[in-house]
């Protein structure tokens, strides 16, 4: 058996990159959220906003912004050094967006997930000012552990997908094996520590 050509090889590793890119993957976790929990109209309306505009829009907007500017050279920002402000300026925004949704009462499980995206992204920012680990799997692997812990063991299955995605970073040349790895895991154990304890202390499951 042949085996794919190196180009092909490339070629499926960006996409796979593309697609389960965290900012991407956010619009699908909150729409699964707001579908699978029962939540009334005003819950579901204000976690969709406060979610997309903190998770999706304004990070695409800002990265966008950097990008044309020549502040980086890719939307995913390959520059160690350039993902320093952005890292501080997107834990700005969960703060903010955090602090609102608990002052509105959106549901516990949703502010459960904002704060661990702060908490995370700060530590991701301090990493960074040495090393730089994997966003895309550190992101994912949060989700992941988001989705498993709110729904059900059911959704373990999903963790297929890191795997793939650390292939997809290393075969990118985006990352070391090493860097997805940690990322992965950093991602992962955070965010089901974080979302436990939110649980454990005030029953937001």
């Amino acid at each position: 058996m042949t085996k794919p050509p190196k180009y092909f090889e490339t070629w499926l590793a960006r996409g796979i990159s593309f697609i389960f890119n965290p900012l991407w993957f956010s619009i699908l976790f909150i729409i699964y959220l707001v579908t699978h929990k029962g939540y009334d109209r005003a819950d579901a309306m204000g976690i969709i906003i406060a979610g997309s505009l903190s998770a999706f829009i304004l990070p695409v907007l800002i990265i966008g912004y950097m990008v044309k500017r020549g502040m980086t050279s890719h939307m995913d920002i390959p520059e160690r050094s350039q993902r320093i402000v952005p890292f501080m300026i997107f834990s700005l925004i969960y703060l903010v967006t955090f602090l609102i949704s608990v002052w509105t009462g959106l549901p516990g499980a949703f502010n459960a997930v904002l704060f661990a995206i702060f908490i995370n992204t700060i530590i991701y920012g301090i990493i960074t000012l040495w090393w730089k680990i994997s966003i895309h799997c550190a992101g994912i692997a949060g989700y992941l552990s988001a989705t498993t812990l709110i729904f059900g063991p059911r959704h373990v299955v999903l963790w297929l997908i890191v795997p793939v995605l650390c292939w997809s970073r290393i075969r990118v040349k985006a990352h070391t094996p090493m860097q997805t790895v940690v990322g992965t895991v950093l991602g992962g154990v955070l965010t089901w520590l974080e979302i436990w304890l939110a649980d454990y202390w005030f029953n937001i499951l």
